[in-house]
């Protein structure tokens, strides 16, 4: 018999972030550069970046996986619109989970 408590079945699964893109107006935006920082001076400055630069797909939405579960701060940017001065900082990620974002760019 096997037996797999809810924890242990969390401990197996990673931390990702997936974060979808929308316009001003709601709508999902493809092939917006999307990067992850560890802290507000990292994120001004542009370095030390977590992970690999990603673009958004046809569906907005990028996934940033194996993540610690902790804040990040978010930078989207597709020609003159960003998200510069909103939507910067996640919450504390769930350990284990799956955690969805959404961002506006203008």
């Amino acid at each position: 018999m096997l037996f797999i408590t809810a924890m242990s079945f969390q401990i197996l699964l990673k931390t990702s972030l997936q974060i979808k893109v929308l316009n001003r107006l709601g709508s999902t935006v493809s092939g917006v550069e999307v990067k992850l920082y560890g802290n507000k001076d990292d994120y001004n400055a542009g370095k030390n970046q977590i992970g690999e630069t990603q673009l958004t797909d046809k569906k907005g939405t990028v996934l940033f996986k194996d993540l610690k579960p902790v804040p990040y701060y978010v930078s989207a940017v597709k020609g003159k619109l960003n998200n510069y001065g909103e939507a910067e900082l996640t919450d504390t990620l769930s350990a284990g989970r799956r955690n969805k974002v959404v961002i506006i760019i203008n």
